[in-house]
């Protein structure tokens, strides 16, 4: 019987099939795309929260001053490296754009953003 059918296929079991395998996949595609979606959604809901908890460790206080911690510098370090090209950026630069980022006057902690650079670029 299947290598009759499959010699010479019948058309109302050909459409069947046919109508099937379509609803399979477009149940599978919803079934992925929600999949998907979750996942993006709880991908965020961590970032948010991760976020919210970094704000809090993002500045300490030497000398009476607010600075950045050292590990919110080398977040904001790893970020610099992936976003400039290097071959221009000059210390000059990266220190005006961490300035710019955390709002204070990042001076004290040159040498430190100098060695997290070296670091990241090596």
């Amino acid at each position: 019987r299947l290598l009759d059918f499959l010699a010479k296929p019948s058309e109302e079991l050909t459409k069947t099939w046919i109508k099937d395998n379509k609803k399979k996949a477009a149940a599978a595609a919803k079934k992925k795309k929600k999949t998907k979606a979750e996942a993006n959604k709880k991908k965020a809901a961590k970032e948010e929260s991760s976020d919210e908890e970094d704000e809090d460790d993002m500045f300490e206080e030497v000398d009476g001053q607010k600075v950045p911690t050292d590990k919110a510098l080398k977040r904001w370090v790893m970020a610099y490296v992936r976003c400039f090209n290097l071959d221009k950026a000059t210390t000059k630069h990266a220190m005006e754009t961490a300035s710019d980022k955390f709002g204070v006057d990042l001076k004290p902690k040159k040498q430190r953003i100098k060695e997290l650079l070296t670091e990241a670029m090596t």
